[in-house]
């Protein structure tokens, strides 16, 4: 929602930060997460590494709390 308010995306691209691109990787909390997004109507693109955040392949970054303080 915020990034439809604040840009011209209408659609905006949706990952979860994990520690491999698989769906099988990451702590239960990730791996149920990973579900949610995926049978959610959002433009779910799936699981990137922390490397991969800067390399366009999403808008927005979805992360638990212990990703999000580091």
């Amino acid at each position: 929602a915020y990034v439809k308010a604040i840009s011209s995306n209408s659609n905006p691209r949706i990952a979860l930060i994990s520690n491999g691109h698989e769906p099988y990787k990451g702590s239960s909390a990730v791996k149920k997460a990973y579900d949610y997004l995926g049978s959610s109507t959002i433009n779910f693109v799936g699981n990137v590494e922390a490397r991969d955040m800067f390399d366009d392949r999403a808008d927005v970054l979805v992360c638990d709390g212990f990703v999000g303080n580091i």
